[in-house]
């Protein structure tokens, strides 16, 4: 049996950002997306998420953001990625 190959006419995969500080929400969020076959990255927190989203080469379909958590929130989040990556909004 040959190894699999990907086709290179097949668009890549989404893949989706999940930020919270709950790990009972990132789980149920992460079975959703992997079920249905996107790459599921995640973060317990805004300062995390940032960290990710300004990694050189992150490319993300979708984010999704607690708007409440310890430290940096949603909203500053957010306000950090409207200063830093405009593109992303």
């Amino acid at each position: 049996m040959r190894g699999v190959t990907r086709d290179a006419t097949r668009p890549p995969k989404p893949r989706v950002l999940v930020i919270d500080d709950e790990s009972t929400i990132r789980a149920a969020l992460h079975r959703f997306f992997t079920r249905r076959n996107w790459i599921c990255d995640e973060a317990e927190d805004g300062e995390r998420g940032l960290e990710k989203l300004l990694a050189p080469g992150a490319e993300y379909t979708v984010i999704i953001s607690d708007l409440r958590m310890p430290g940096m929130s949603g909203m500053a989040l957010h306000d950090e990625l409207a200063t830093r990556r405009p593109d992303l909004l």
